[in-house]
């Protein structure tokens, strides 16, 4: 069996102002160890389409589109709450639990 990966086995990012590389994403991922905030494949599933996390571990993130976080098993846009963009169209940027760390780095559009 493969031991669980270890935090910092993923390369650390701001959700708000992620710097990944093509094809990736700037997400919270639920290792086997902690949680953490980093850059992991981005998914398919679009801003308002259903949506899912994988197992914990190397795939304990959600497979919604660069942008978006899976709140409530729906893509919502990451937002901004420490001021400045990115904004939410529409709704107010509030906390999405602990998944963008203590105090956290970014919120969802709800």
């Amino acid at each position: 069996m493969d031991a669980a990966p270890d935090a910092s086995a993923f390369h650390a990012c701001d959700p708000v102002d992620p710097v990944c590389a093509i094809g990736l994403k700037c997400t919270s991922v639920d290792t086997a160890t902690m949680p953490v905030v980093a850059c992991v494949p981005a998914g398919s599933a679009a801003l308002g389409s259903a949506c899912t996390f994988g197992p914990q571990g190397d795939s304990g993130y959600d497979d919604c589109v660069a942008g978006a976080y899976c709140l409530n098993m729906t893509c919502a846009q990451i937002c901004s709450l420490r001021g400045g963009g990115p904004t939410c169209a529409s709704g107010t940027c509030m906390m999405a639990g602990s998944a963008f760390g203590d105090p956290p780095l970014a919120g969802v559009c709800q």
